[in-house]
């Protein structure tokens, strides 16, 4: 994405949570170049669809990365969304303890490293927020 589009996208987003730029041009200015340093190697179509998306379920607009980080989520071989990746841990644990288990073939890095790191033994509603953590700093 130029900059031209990402002017174009920072203030189409903004508007879909009625919301404006800073009218302060040094203000404006820095908001803009931080929308570019985070967008500048993604595609405009693609972040403003993840948006539409985005507006139909969430009342407060989320800051530019989150957009960009669901954005990337969709894409084919990404790492899943924290939530899927404790959905697959829990029923690889569960194949692994009750001795079903099957070879999984679309594990992403990601999760793999976090496995290494935690086992496959958490259940808690702590241990899942351990696991995401984890998974998270990966």
């Amino acid at each position: 994405m130029n900059k031209q589009e990402c002017v174009q996208v920072a203030e189409t987003i903004h508007a879909m949570w009625n919301k404006t730029l800073p009218e302060n041009q040094d203000s404006r200015l820095a908001t803009l170049r931080a929308w570019f340093m985070v967008l500048e190697d993604t595609p405009a179509d693609g972040i403003l669809k993840m948006a539409s998306k985005l507006a139909e379920k969430e009342q407060f607009m989320p800051p530019v990365g989150i957009i960009k980080q669901r954005y990337l989520s969709t894409l084919p071989g990404a790492d899943p969304i924290p939530a899927e990746a404790w959905n697959a841990y829990c029923q690889m644990r569960d194949q692994f303890n009750t001795g079903t288990t099957t070879p999984q073939e679309n594990i992403s890095l990601k999760l793999v490293r976090t496995i290494k790191q935690v086992g496959l033994s958490l259940h808690t509603n702590q241990d899942r927020q351990h696991f995401i953590e984890t998974y998270n700093s990966q």
